[in-house]
C-alpha cells in the first residue's frame, strides 16, 4: 500500500521501490552520465538521495562503484586550475607513453620468441625426416598405436 504522504506529495521513499525497480534505476545510473541526485530525483521526486543508490548497488552485487563524476566548474575556478591540470596531464602523458613503449618492446620480444620457436620446430621436423630417410627407420610414432607399458 502507498503511504498517504506519497499521494499528497508524489514522493517515493527507498522502501517504495521493488528490487527490480531498484536494479533498473542502478543500471540507468551506471549507463548514463547523470549524477546520483538527478537519477534519484527523476524516480523518487526527492532532491537528496543520501547514498541510497550506492547501498542498492552493493546489495545487488555491484562491487565497485563508478568513478565520481565531477561537478561543473565556474569559469574563475577553471582558469586557476588550468595550469595545474596541464602539468598533471603532461606527466600522465609521459607515463602513458613510457608504458606504451615498454609494452611495444615486450610485444616485439614475444614475437621474436615465437618466430624462434617456430623455426626450431621446423628444424626438428626436417631433422627427423632426414634421419628416417637415411637410416631407413621410422622415428615418428603412428597415431593409432597403443601407448607402451
Amino acid at each position: 500500500m502507498h503511504r498517504k504522504s506519497q499521494f499528497k506529495s508524489g514522493l517515493k521513499t527507498s522502501k517504495d521501490f521493488s528490487w527490480s525497480e531498484r536494479e533498473k534505476i542502478v543500471k540507468e545510473y551506471l549507463r548514463s552520465s547523470q549524477t546520483k541526485q538527478a537519477i534519484w530525483e527523476k524516480y523518487s521526486g526527492q532532491s537528496e538521495e543520501h547514498g541510497q543508490l550506492i547501498k542498492w548497488m552493493r546489495r545487488l552485487g555491484y562491487e565497485k562503484s563508478p568513478p565520481r563524476r565531477r561537478r561543473p566548474q565556474r569559469k574563475d575556478q577553471m582558469s586557476s586550475k588550468s595550469n595545474k591540470s596541464n602539468r598533471s596531464k603532461s606527466s600522465e602523458e609521459d607515463a602513458t607513453s613510457s608504458e606504451l613503449r615498454q609494452l611495444r618492446a615486450q610485444i616485439a620480444s614475444l614475437e621474436q620468441q615465437l618466430q624462434d620457436s617456430q623455426l626450431e620446430a621446423t628444424a626438428y621436423r626436417k631433422m627427423i625426416s632426414i634421419a628416417e630417410q637415411s637410416l631407413k627407420i621410422k622415428i615418428r610414432k603412428k597415431s593409432n598405436t597403443k601407448p607402451s607399458k
